[in-house]
């Protein structure tokens, strides 16, 4: 309706559709910032195209490198952290006997269950700050009582190392799971299936979200709940032992272990 809107002439319209056709912005409507990037990458795709696809290559390379670094910075913090505990230990069990003074004791036979019952009392005391290694200690000493036939001292040994595992900062769900299955095994051997079942469980939970599918600790922790089972949940129990023994089949594990497996199916 407005003539000066109109193109004045045939050959200013022939232009415009010239300038269309080729992908540069028109006279005929406003030329804003973003009609003109528009109609730019119209007229350059091929190059933004190309450009676009090697942006997000390198894109892709580089979060994939930052992913490896993070993974190798955290791999070797985690090794740092296993390395500073297991000095810590040694030298922890290494006191035990060292500390055993033979001119205060006034006896140069103290028994291994003397020491050790020192060795759990400071535990607590010495080590109040490094819970890794107090929680690995708890749970070597529990087995030291256990074959020492202490079970009373074993069992409150396992159940300090779970409770401070569950503390550690960052944690150690594989670490858990084993304290978890071992446990519940031991309290299968004594009979005590109720109390063994959810322990068991949860270290098996903990295996299959922190581990390969074909892990010794999904093995294992499968096992732990077979045992756990008791004199019910027979079928239950078959399954996770078959699943144990494929696990160990498929790891090439030797004989007796598969041995045990079958004794455990039998």
């Amino acid at each position: 309706p407005d003539p000066q809107a109109r193109y004045a002439s045939v050959e200013a319209l022939s232009a415009d559709i010239e300038r269309f056709r080729q992908g540069y912005p028109v006279h005929a409507r406003e030329r804003t910032p973003s009609y003109r990037v528009l109609r730019l990458l119209q007229r350059r795709w091929p190059a933004f195209a190309v450009a676009a696809a090697v942006l997000l290559l390198l894109s892709g390379a580089g979060w994939q490198l930052m992913l490896e670094r993070d993974r190798a910075l955290a791999e070797a913090a985690r090794a740092d952290r296993e390395a500073a505990t297991a000095g810590a230990i040694n030298d922890f069990l290494e006191s035990i006997i060292a500390g055993a003074d033979v001119q205060k004791e006034g006896s140069r036979d103290m028994t291994v269950l003397e020491m050790v019952d020192r060795g759990f009392e400071r535990i607590g005391t010495e080590l109040a700050d490094q819970p890794a290694t107090q929680a690995t200690l708890y749970e070597k000493l529990a087995r030291v009582y256990d074959h020492l036939g202490r079970t009373a001292q074993g069992r409150e040994g396992f159940r300090r190392a779970i409770e401070i595992e569950r503390t550690v900062t960052p944690p150690r769900p594989l670490v858990l799971s084993a304290l978890l299955r071992n446990r519940a095994i031991a309290l299968a051997n004594e009979q005590r299936y109720a109390d063994a079942e959810p322990l068991a469980r949860e270290a098996l939970a903990l295996a299959e979200a922190h581990s390969d599918p074909l892990s010794r600790d999904i093995g294992q922790s499968a096992t732990a709940v077979a045992l756990s089972l008791g004199d019910h949940g027979h079928e239950e129990a078959k399954a996770l032992l078959l699943r144990h023994l494929e696990i160990r089949k498929a790891l090439g594990e030797p004989e007796i272990d598969l041995a045990s497996t079958w004794h455990n199916l039998g």
